[in-house]
């Protein structure tokens, strides 16, 4: 059988190590940790719910919207491959879910629940390999790794490249995606709170819900409902790393910082509106607006800049995606399949991004079954 390795042990490397193992010997390498444990992020991925999957996702119509237009092809280009994914996660698989609005979570509420029943279903027989690997030679075929302190070698026939990025406990290192040769855009924090000029301390800790608008030289540009989580400098919440997302793009765009600010208006929230005066306002609330001299319900923030990687869910950038094929594999490589993180696709919070790295690791299974 041919060799197929998959660099990453997170939750993309699983689909091909379920449903490949009779077809291919597969070796899974992940970076040496304390806790050696395949897909380990599942666990702490929507505050221990999981929501893994998104309904949005399942409707071509709804890929018109900047972040997702880069995958509408690759999902829709061939046949209805979101659907045919959950299809095969809930009926051949049969793994029970239950829904709230447009999100899909276990059954059970817990992400304990799809870690354990994916992890369930890996071949015994796979070898997984807990030691960093340092080097790819798509020339050779070769993937040079350190155990032992020392550099050993493995060959493969095809590679599956699903390292993540560099959000939450990962290091910042270029080395490894250097060595495969192929163009990228440099990583940042995405999903992460956000630094502010104005001075937050005396609001830390608190939580003020509204709609959150993002101003581009004072014009609002995108608004989204949610609840704003005040930290010592700065801002966070899941409206809030949204807001993350399109920061990104803007500066990506060549705007300034400067020229981006964030307008909380705490007077409107799910079509209720506020009408009492300051006697209803809570305290933490009264003090802000009188010592800065804020007459109405807006709260305005000027961005300054990111939390670090640590703070963040995903990073921001990575492979060009239109460098691949719609099965995912290099255009210049045919044996090298990239997925997950790695890419400069860049979704918001929301059950889109395990979601759709469930989903691009379908399309490249079923691509290698047939190969």
């Amino acid at each position: 059988m041919d060799e197929l390795v998959i660099i990453g042990g997170g939750i993309s490397s699983l689909i091909p190590a379920i449903e490949l193992s009779s077809k291919y010997h597969i070796t899974i390498f992940d970076k040496k940790r304390k806790n050696d444990i395949l897909a380990r992020r599942i666990l702490v991925a929507g505050n221990g719910r999981c929501n893994f999957f998104n309904e949005k996702l399942l409707n071509s119509d709804n890929y018109d919207v900047f972040y997702l237009h880069k995958l509408k092809d690759f999902f829709f280009n061939r046949e209805d491959f979101p659907n045919a994914f959950f299809h095969y996660l809930t009926d051949k698989l049969s793994f029970s879910y239950y829904k709230e609005g447009d999100l899909y979570y276990p059954f059970f509420n817990r992400s304990e629940s799809i870690y354990n029943f994916l992890i369930s279903k890996i071949d015994s027989h796979i070898s997984v390999n807990f030691n960093d690997v340092i080097k790819i030679d798509r020339i050779k075929k070769e993937v040079t790794y350190i155990a032992n302190e020392k550099k050993s070698v493995k060959p493969y026939d095809k590679i599956i490249f699903a390292p993540g990025g560099f959000s939450y406990d990962r290091e910042v290192d270029y080395s490894l995606l250097d060595s495969l040769r192929i163009p990228y855009r440099p990583f940042s924090p995405s999903l992460v709170p956000i630094k502010v000029r104005e001075k937050t301390f005396s609001l830390k800790n608190q939580r003020l819900r509204g709609n959150c608008s993002l101003l581009v030289k004072g014009k609002i540009i995108y608004s989204e409902e949610g609840e704003v989580l005040f930290k010592e400098d700065g801002l966070s919440g899941i409206v809030i790393m949204n807001l993350s997302l399109y920061i990104n793009e803007l500066i990506k765009d060549g705007y300034n910082k400067d020229e981006i600010s964030i307008q909380i208006d705490f007077s409107r929230y799910q079509g209720f509106k506020l009408i009492s005066d300051l006697s209803a306002y809570p305290k933490f609330l009264i003090e802000y607006l009188k010592k800065n001299k804020i007459k109405n319900s807006k709260l305005l923030f000027h961005f300054q800049d990111f939390y670090p990687f640590k703070d963040s869910q995903v990073s921001y950038g990575g492979i060009n995606i239109e460098l691949l094929n719609h099965n995912f594999s290099s255009k210049e490589d045919k044996n090298l399949y990239a997925i997950g993180e790695v890419l400069d696709v860049n979704l918001p919070c929301g059950g889109y991004n395990i979601g759709s790295t469930l989903i691009e690791s379908y399309i490249v299974m079923r691509d290698l079954w047939k190969k």
